[in-house]
């Protein structure tokens, strides 16, 4: 999973970048919804538990009745909402609840405007009380006939204040049924949706899980990669291990020993141990060091480990064969200088009569740089020339390094794999498939090439603790 954040983050942080801005554009602008709710209370506030018992049982009915389509055909006409009693049951923009210990009805309208919300759950409220005190009108005329009956007025007034209080109680209702507005609705100036933050951090994220999604199929469809695991598992050449590999940036040169990383130039130091470049006899004296993508690693690998040689003492001649890609000559700054391509397109025998010492460039103490040339290299090379290059160069280097392109872009590193003592394959972390670099190891295998081993490079980044050399002619 590291491994896929590392190449993948720009991605993924892009995904969510771009999830977030259309989430933010499309919440900012869709028509807002503002929320307006009235409390009603349900018969006295003090009374007998009989009459708080029908009370809490009609805040239910109550409750019902606000949400029922004749109330609400009330509330629409009385506010001159643009709404339908069908869209406000399906879109629940009209709820009620009511609590029986309480005997407090909530009545909630969402709506597009403030003012008319507001408007509206007073509306609903209003006809719930007009419906209630109906109720209570009959019901007390119906105790007021009670006490002008005949019968009732034979008895003494003492008597028939003492039925009047009965009969109150047994028809309690009128009172248990009253309806008071406790908290009237008012417009709010904060909408409740859209959410603009939540939409677009939900959105943020979604965007970045799709992009995530499709990494992880790509990932998966595609190609192994090669990486420490499979490098180890290979056997042959040996996993020499991990370096890393400094990015180029304007202004300076992205040497390890250059750039004050102690833990980068470590690296190559251990690289150069285990291939026995700091041995008095070294086995291996010519080095052809390529990868198997783009060439551009490798030849940065080539000119960092050209230049912890030289700071080890060993005079080093680095030659950069690659002229498909500006890996070593970009990283040491020496980009149109004549080189590589200028000395073979000249005749055979040029590099025996003084022209590589001509083009020749001193990068500092013990180290010497044929650069890639300012014109594109001839695409044939044949082993003959390529051994008396090789031949001249070592007359006055103790080591030779060579950075060759990629053997799928040009066959000329097979050639140099021939005649040089060892090949260096480098491996960039989380570019190469497995299969490319299988055939580039078969390839290397039919020529005869001695494979030293392979080395898994990470892009890194130094910052200079100190001045750069100077190149000098």
């Amino acid at each position: 999973m590291l491994s896929l954040l590392r190449r993948w983050w720009l991605f993924l942080l892009g995904g969510a970048i771009l999830g977030g801005l259309v989430g933010n554009l499309v919440a900012s602008n869709s028509a807002p919804t503002y929320r307006a709710d009235v409390k009603l209370l349900v018969g006295p506030i003090n009374a007998e538990s009989l009459q708080l018992e029908a009370s809490g049982a009609l805040s239910r009915t109550y409750a019902e009745l606000a949400t029922s389509r004749p109330v609400l055909r009330y509330a629409i006409r009385k506010t001159g909402a643009r709404v339908t009693t069908t869209k406000l049951v399906e879109t629940q923009a009209v709820r009620a609840t009511s609590n029986e210990i309480t005997r407090v009805v909530s009545i909630v309208v969402d709506y597009g405007d403030a003012r008319i919300a507001a408007d509206m759950a007073n509306a609903l409220a209003q006809r719930i009380r007009q419906l209630a005190s109906a109720t209570t009108r009959q019901e007390t005329a119906a105790l007021e006939s009670l006490l002008d009956s005949n019968e009732i007025q034979t008895f003494t007034p003492e008597q028939q204040a003492k039925i009047g209080e009965a009969a109150k109680r047994v028809l309690g209702r009128s009172v248990a049924g009253q309806v008071a507005v406790v908290e009237p609705a008012e417009a709010s100036d904060i909408p409740i949706a859209p959410r603009v933050t939540l939409i677009t951090v939900l959105a943020a994220l979604m965007g970045l899980m799709a992009v995530g999604v499709f990494v992880l199929v790509r990932e998966s469809s595609g190609r192994a990669l090669a990486d420490e695991r499979s490098l180890t598992a290979l056997g042959e050449p040996a996993f020499l291990g991990t370096i890393e590999v400094p990015l180029a940036r304007r202004g300076s040169e992205p040497l390890a020993v250059e750039g004050g990383s102690g833990t980068a130039a470590d690296g190559y130091r251990g690289v150069a141990t285990k291939l026995g470049f700091l041995d008095d006899r070294p086995p291996v004296q010519t080095l052809l060091v390529l990868d198997s993508t783009n060439g551009r690693r490798s030849g940065v690998v080539a000119a960092n480990l050209a230049a912890v040689l030289a700071e080890a003492d060993r005079h080093v001649v680095l030659l950069d064969a690659n002229a498909s890609s500006e890996g070593a000559t970009q990283a040491l700054g020496l980009e149109g200088r004549p080189g590589y391509g200028e000395l073979l397109e000249s005749p055979r025998q040029a590099e025996l009569n003084g022209q590589v010492d001509d083009i020749r460039i001193n990068r500092g103490a013990n180290f010497d740089v044929l650069p890639r040339g300012a014109t594109k290299a001839p695409p044939g090379l044949d082993v003959d020339r390529a051994g008396r290059l090789l031949d001249k160069l070592n007359q006055d280097a103790e080591i030779v390094i060579i950075a060759a392109a990629p053997i799928n872009q040009s066959p000329t590193a097979l050639v140099w794999a021939r005649v040089t003592d060892g090949t260096l394959v480098v491996v960039d972390g989380g570019e190469t498939p497995e299969e490319l670099l299988q055939q580039a190891l078969s390839s290397l295998g039919f020529v005869g090439a001695n494979l030293v081993g392979t080395v898994l490079a990470r892009p890194g980044r130094l910052r200079l603790s100190r001045p750069a050399q100077r190149v000098s002619a």
